[in-house]
């Protein structure tokens, strides 16, 4: 167990707690919850009966800009790529095999096909990149102006984590999406900050 880290510790906690869907968990029961499953790894310091909030608030946001978690209000939810990663960790940690979630190939795949008709992506494969703006990239990562950056990152990671997925299925236009997300990126790179 001890090539799991913190941060995912916690993204199992959440798909145990959500029960591997897309279910709002509150911020206090993730607390209480990973230092009851975990208590060796989020207790403070000399004080073994109490959790360490900080070590587990820290973790927990981490996981924004992977793409596994959304939080708004102190409510999480994890992502389809969160759910995906949960599984995988449940399957580690506990040690028991769960049969294929066919609902997280089909969301990516549709996400695929999303991105396949984008007006963007279109120009994109007729090289008319000085015709692409903004707006494309926030269709490619469905953000908008005002998405917090951790979002942005987080989005990012998804639409990233499904092409590298699809490319293994189809070569050539994963190849395609995949040039695409890496020219988006660089052309706007002003919309990705370091900070919020």
């Amino acid at each position: 167990m001890d090539r799991i880290t913190k941060k995912q510790k916690i993204l199992y906690v959440i798909y145990k707690m959500s029960l591997g869907s897309i279910k709002n968990v509150r911020y206090e029961d993730i607390l209480v919850e990973s230092f009851k499953l975990f208590p060796k790894e989020f207790q403070i310091r000399y004080y073994p009966k109490y959790p360490d909030t900080d070590t587990i608030r820290r973790n927990l946001y981490q996981l924004i800009p992977d793409g596994f978690l959304k939080i708004s209000q102190r409510k999480c939810v994890l992502t389809d790529f969160g759910i995906s990663k949960g599984k995988e960790l449940k399957e580690l940690i506990e040690g028991t095999e769960i049969k294929k979630d066919e609902r997280v190939d089909y969301i990516m795949q549709r996400e695929i096909n999303r991105l396949l008709y984008l007006q963007g992506f279109k120009m994109f494969i007729n090289n008319r990149t000085d015709k692409i703006i903004e707006r494309d990239f926030y269709e490619f990562y469905k953000v908008t102006v005002r998405t917090r950056n951790l979002e942005i990152k987080g989005n990012i990671r998804t639409i990233d984590h499904f092409i590298s997925h699809y490319l293994k299925k189809e070569k050539v236009l994963g190849k395609r999406l995949e040039k695409y997300s890496s020219f988006l990126k660089s052309k706007f790179d002003n919309l990705i900050k370091e900070e919020n």
